[in-house]
């Protein structure tokens, strides 16, 4: 009862409402240092680094990350600052008029290059040759692009919003994480055992029973994307990376596993490359250690509250750009991969393919891989097939 003997409220119940507001006005102060510290923290990197390097550019993409370093560069810089866009004539993919838009409200020096078909052609049997090995992030593309782009433009050294994604629970992945938990939590609060066999028939149920198996409990949708793999290669042993980390949150132990795995194998690969092949020196103010240790220290829901992604670091940037201006909807830095494989990569892809290349390569079983080919219409086997493509390239650059 909130009254005693109708006269008023309890003892209790106002002491309740001043912990109540006491606790709220401590969370908006502890938000608000955390803020400022994060804000300090990226001023003094990229501060540093525009007084100690010449010749600076900034790949500007027109997201959260770029733009706030693009922001804070021009506080520091005496002149506007070199940005650096990639664009594409298909407009569900192109970024550069979000990045224009960025680049016009900050008066930066602004740089946009778009690739059509004979420059992705060009690029794609490149990607071998820079990369030694099969890498086949299809952003590795427009990565490569934009450093020859770059240096073109006489820029040696070039600053990132590298990174961020895997700090501030940045990437729609965390989406699903958070809705995979939720379900868990109401359907299998047990932690009941199911056989992994049911996995392949029904995403969902992974998600829900993702206790009963501890190899894939952080990746999440891991599993179910393996089942498009099964029968594809001769030697179909599965040897996919476990992790131990102890967090409840499954969205901090997915973030800390993508900065393992993800961000260091392949973004930071992807991008490290590319740069110093054409001797650009890459710097991320979200990769600097003290930053990477002091973020690990602020509370989770600093960084993903009421299912916002980059929640603080969104503020932050709204210091500096208005909330109007910056386009929530990125699309990722991405490329038409379904499209080009249809068209002027289908005829490559298939001559990759005979039977009489495949049966000497003993690698891929032939009947498995005609499968494949044959659901190239299906977006949900478009990644597959073009890691699939990648590594026909780099077989043949290097093996023939």
């Amino acid at each position: 009862s909130f009254f005693i003997f109708g006269q008023g409220p309890s003892f209790s119940f106002i002491l309740y409402i001043i912990i109540i507001i006491y606790a709220s006005l401590f969370y908006k102060k502890d938000y608000s240092n955390v803020k400022t510290e994060i804000d300090n923290r990226l001023n003094n990197y990229i501060k540093n680094i525009v007084e100690t390097k010449n010749d600076i550019g900034i790949y500007l993409s027109g997201g959260i990350d770029s733009s706030l370093v693009s922001a804070l560069s021009m506080k520091h810089f005496n002149k506007p600052i070199n940005t650096f866009s990639i664009g594409f004539y298909e407009q569900q993919y192109n970024e550069a008029e979000k990045s224009k838009k960025i680049a016009e409200y900050l008066g930066t020096n602004h740089h946009e290059l778009y690739i059509d078909k004979e420059k992705a052609i060009e690029t794609i049997k490149k990607i071998p040759l820079y990369y030694s090995q099969p890498f086949a992030d299809a952003s590795a593309l427009p990565t490569i692009i934009l450093n020859e782009f770059a240096k073109e433009n006489g820029i040696k050294n070039v600053l990132t919003g590298d990174g961020a994604d895997q700090l501030f629970c940045g990437s729609n992945i965390y989406d699903t994480i958070y809705k995979a938990q939720k379900a868990h939590r109401l359907l299998n609060p047990l932690n009941i055992n199911i056989n992994p066999k049911l996995y392949k028939y029904k995403k969902k149920i992974f998600y829900i029973f993702s206790n009963s198996n501890k190899k894939y409990q952080d990746q999440c949708d891991v599993l179910y994307d393996e089942c498009l793999f099964n029968g594809l290669f001769k030697d179909d042993n599965k040897r996919l990376k476990s992790d131990k980390i102890k967090s409840k949150n499954w969205q901090e132990r997915r973030m800390i596993f993508d900065f393992d795995t993800f961000c260091c194998e392949r973004v930071l690969n992807k991008m490290g490359v590319a740069a110093k092949r054409n001797n650009i020196s890459i710097y991320s103010p979200f990769l600097d250690k003290d930053f990477i240790e002091f973020t690990f220290k602020i509370p989770h829901k600093f960084k993903y509250y009421k299912r916002i992604k980059k929640y603080i670091l969104k503020h932050v940037l709204f210091k500096y750009i208005p909330k109007e201006i910056i386009d929530n909807n990125k699309k990722g830095f991405t490329i038409p991969t379904q499209k080009w494989l249809l068209t002027y990569l289908n005829d490559d892809l298939k001559r990759l393919s005979t039977k009489d290349f495949i049966e000497k390569q003993q690698i891929f079983n032939y009947d498995k891989v005609c499968e494949l080919l044959s659901n190239i219409h299906d977006r949900k086997y478009t990644y597959i097939i073009w890691d699939y493509y990648i590594f026909q390239i780099w077989y043949e650059t290097y093996m023939l």
